[in-house]
């Protein structure tokens, strides 16, 4: 066999399919487009899907491609096995309708004796039992016929239950005794057992069936040809190497992070079986291949975030650092030479690697990523560090740094293992599952109505929502529901839901609040406080203590002035999500929005904090389009017109399964899909102020803008109110002396004529005038506490003998502490043992001096477990200082009991 590069043999397979007349198909972006059943592009045909059903017509019927695909489904088999990734490329040829098995069977023996030159001695292939055709089509060729194994549907058919289907053959070639160290020859391929001898190469699906989903089969009218072979696999064969690991693309990586260690890879491991080489050798493979699936994903418009892809690109960055710690490297240098090598290695194919601007930003996106994991593993391991009790680490402790700091589990267990600490995986486990559930539970339970009731489910009237109606005159009552969704014929001062033949009530949908309002019945008017849509799209209206009866006809008003704020703040939010594109990056992705009648909040990914130079630019930019009373045009489209005129449909997967002709609201350069409400021109928004633009985790930030003169007075207005009132109360029990913050809080406290426009010094002011009241308040309790620790001091001072209680009541644990500190140092044969009652619990401190319980041999963890015990409490500490508590404070008795046989000898 020829040995190649993986460079070149990519070439080859490309150009060899070209010249059976294949279009070759450019690598698709890893994240899927218009393809909500995937987070990633998990394989060769994924992109081609649409060919294939005839939802869309391919430029040509013969296609070949060398497609990248993640894969996180076998994150944990990674470095464990010799052929697992989560990042990989499939080379593809592909027939629509063109040519079938005998062209398909044909042209893979060919590419792989004629042009890599294979020993057709080391074929091994399978074929369905069923398939004549390709067993005699192998034998034709010159596969030996032992060599060809006829397998059942479990192993040889491709089958999802409804759709095309059809048998298919493997290719596998055998790399020798070598790979089997157990001698058990052909028995691996024909049983299926999991080994690195028989490695399959290539497998050709036939799709010539339709199941109709009752296991009925009929013959497609046009068959299709779909192929994939590992592009890594054929790296390993061609270059004779242990593993893929260790064919050219993973050894440039492998060698860049080496440079950073003293710990170096060895592949003769793989014959030669060492256990701390195979830990080292583990370690470099998930780097190589976690950062091959990172680098790719970033560069591809992933950004780490807690969600979805965001959430998988995270974890692998996390797992590569805890790799990078066993290598003992201590700098983050190794993030751009893996970078590098990464782009030097495969970017003559994929070129954009070797973009400056591109390299740049999956260089800036990832040392961001690794220098907050390395702040929050350094927090982590400070809790990890001050939990561990009787050399074991408690679950809840566990879960507390899987769940909030975001620890690997794998982390956790290595750190157990270095310090010989036990952790009940499995306890951690069913209390992670448990969480699990709960919040799913709890996800479900907030749509459980809207989605899930079954007299919804049910509920089949038509009902006509109307977008410029303030108040419908003469709507009839279609349907009534109990607080229970129960349907009955009235409700007689109660609570219901109730369904109309027209509404002009918005049900809260694509974050657009619900309209607020009445319902006018003669001379009475029953309040309206939600509105939701049925799983059929009609508005149900909650009522609040209301007598209606079915079919009666009433008058329905919504809340105009704040239909008329939601529908500016709506608008808003179109704006600033173009602007957001064309002031930050193209690159930029919703991830939910927010419309109320006071604010609009709009969360997007993107890899920093916007700067403040970058919201004023975003603002001014928002305002100017305000200013240019743009038309807000709806149109009516269906899906593919609305993308073919540029429409941003954020939520695609939901706007396909809507019926008939979409809503398209246009307003200047600014067009998306959207079913809310809308101004008539861009004008009528006023005006519009950016107030926060907060992190909502890693790379996931929320702006929160408020618009109208109203709204904007009302909002300066009330955080005034609420920084004077923060400021009024550290203010409390301070005797404030200093001319100079008198002055400053003087001149806070009479502002006069606050508008919008004082925003940005209204915040300086209030964070000057707040640093100056803290800083007094710092000094003020720290003048407190010296009186305090010396009336503490004092009380145990009264006491002469050499073991000395005290029970304080609501006070502050700190100066007790700070006390007892100096206690120990001034009586230094003496025991302090403090009680402090707070908030239905007890503390307690046990204190003597270092030197003495040093050379008397005594350690007060010895004491403080057996108040524990008694309590039900927990603590611990040194031997010479020793803190703890319990929420049973009826046990006090019996704690001052026990303190009191206590015997202190010298």
């Amino acid at each position: 066999m020829l040995k190649l590069s993986t460079n070149e043999i990519r070439k080859k397979w490309i150009e060899f399919f070209e010249s059976k007349d294949h279009l070759f198909i450019e690598p698709k972006s890893l994240i899927p487009k218009n393809d909500p059943t995937l987070l990633w592009i998990n394989s060769g045909v994924s992109t081609l899907k649409d060919y294939f059903s005839g939802k869309v017509k391919p430029p040509h019927k013969r296609l070949v491609n060398s497609q990248k695909a993640i894969r996180t489904n076998d994150i944990f088999n990674v470095g464990l096995t010799s052929r697992h990734h989560t990042f990989f490329e499939m080379l593809g040829n592909f027939s629509i309708g063109d040519y079938f098995k005998k062209e398909a069977i044909d042209w893979a023996y060919e590419f792989l004796i004629n042009v890599l030159k294979i020993d057709v001695k080391k074929l091994w292939v399978t074929v369905f039992e069923d398939d004549q055709f390709t067993n005699d089509e192998w034998i034709k060729l010159g596969i030996i016929k032992e060599q060809i194994i006829k397998c059942n549907r479990d192993r040889n058919f491709w089958d999802v239950g409804n759709g095309p289907c059809g048998p298919c053959t493997e290719i596998h070639y055998d790399r020798g005794e070598r790979f089997d160290p157990n001698k058990i020859g052909s028995k691996l391929i024909l049983e299926d057992i999991e080994n690195d001898r028989y490695v399959e190469i290539w497998n050709i699906v036939f799709s010539q069936f339709n199941n109709d989903g009752h296991n009925n089969y009929t013959e497609l009218l046009q068959k299709n040809i779909d192929t994939g072979a590992g592009l890594e696999r054929i790296a390993c064969i061609s270059q004779d190497v242990p593993t893929n690991f260790d064919s050219d693309v993973f050894m440039r990586i492998t060698k860049s992070v080496e440079q950073f260690s003293e710990y170096k890879y060895d592949m003769n491991e793989y014959f030669h079986p060492n256990v701390t080489q195979n830990k080292i050798n583990f370690a470099y493979k998930v780097i190589a291949d976690h950062m091959r699936a990172t680098v790719f994903a970033i560069a591809d418009g992933a950004i780490p975030s807690n969600k979805e892809r965001g959430y998988i690109l995270r974890r692998l960055i996390r797992r590569t650092m805890v790799l990078v710690r066993r290598l003992n490297i201590n700098n983050l240098l190794w993030v751009d030479a893996v970078v590098d090598a990464i782009a030097s290695t495969m970017g003559d194919f994929y070129t954009y690697l070797k973009d400056e601007k591109t390299l740049t930003k999956i260089k800036m996106i990832l040392n961001k990523e690794v220098q907050l994991f390395e702040k929050t593993l350094q927090l982590g391991l400070n809790i990890f560090e001050n939990s561990i009790r009787n050399q074991e680490l408690d679950k809840e402790i566990t879960f507390k740094l899987v769940d909030t700091y975001g620890f690997p589990i794998e982390l956790i267990k290595e750190i157990c293992e270095q310090r010989n600490v036990k952790v009940d995986l499995e306890a951690f486990d069913a209390m992670f599952k448990h969480h699990q559930l709960i919040s799913k539970a709890n996800k479900a339970n907030l749509k459980v109505m809207e989605s899930q009731n079954e007299s919804l489910m049910q509920l089949d009237v038509d009902s006509t929502f109307h977008y410029e109606i303030f108040r419908w005159e003469n709507a009839k009552i279609i349907t009534l529901f109990n607080e229970d969704f129960e349907l009955v014929d009235g409700l007689d001062h109660e609570d219901g839901y109730v369904v109309f033949d027209n509404t002009c009530f918005y049900a809260t949908s694509g974050g657009q609040q619900h309209d607020t309002g009445y319902i006018i019945k003669n001379d009475q008017q029953f309040f309206v406080d939600d509105v939701f849509k049925a799983p059929n799209r009609q508005h149900v209206h909650h009522v609040k203590n209301a007598s209606l009866s079915m079919n009666e006809h009433v008058i329905l008003q919504i809340n105009e002035q704040d239909r008329k704020s939601i529908t500016a703040n709506h608008t808003a939010e179109h704006l600033l999500h173009y602007c957001l594109k064309h002031v930050l990056s193209p690159d930029i992705k919703q991830e939910g929005a927010a419309k109320y009648p006071h604010k609009v909040t709009f969360d997007f990914t993107y890899h920093a904090q916007p700067t403040k130079a970058q919201l004023d630019k975003l603002e001014n930019v928002l305002n100017e389009m305000v200013q240019s009373n743009f038309d807000v045009q709806e149109l009516h489209m269906d899906l593919d017109e609305a993308k073919a005129v540029g429409a941003a449909a954020y939520f695609e997967d939901v706007y396909k399964k809507l019926k008939g002709k979409l809503r398209v609201i246009k307003m200047g350069p600014s067009i998306e899909l959207c079913g809310g409400t809308h101004a008539h021109h861009t004008s009528e928004i006023e005006r519009i102020k950016i107030v926060e633009c907060a992190s909502k985790g890693a790379g996931s930030w929320r702006i929160t803008m408020v618009t109208g003169h109203d709204n904007l007075a009302k909002y300066i207005h009330d955080l005034y109110v609420d920084y004077l009132n923060e400021i009024n109360h550290l203010k409390v029990n301070l005797d404030i002396n200093d001319h100079k913050l008198n002055d400053l809080y003087n001149a806070f406290a009479n502002w006069k004529n606050l508008s919008i426009d004082d925003y940005d010094l209204l915040n300086e002011k209030f964070a000057e005038l707040k640093q100056s009241l803290i800083n007094f308040k710092i000094e003020f309790d720290k003048q407190n506490a010296k009186q305090a620790i010396i009336d503490i001091k004092n009380t145990f001072n009264t006491q002469l003998t050499n073991k000395r209680v005290h029970v304080f009541k609501n006070t502050d644990n700190k100066n007790i502490f700070n006390a007892l500190n100096e206690l120990i140092n001034e009586n230094q044969d003496t025991l302090f043992i403090s009680f402090n009652l707070d908030d239905n619990k007890i503390q307690y401190l046990l204190a003597i001096n270092e030197k003495f319980a040093t050379t008397n041999q005594i350690n007060l963890n010895k004491y403080i477990k057996e108040l524990n015990t008694i309590s039900n409490g927990k603590g611990g500490g040194k031997p010479y200082f020793v803190q703890g508590g319990t929420s049973e404070q009826e046990k006090l008795d019996e704690l001052l009991t026990v303190v009191d046989k206590w015997v202190i000898n010298a």
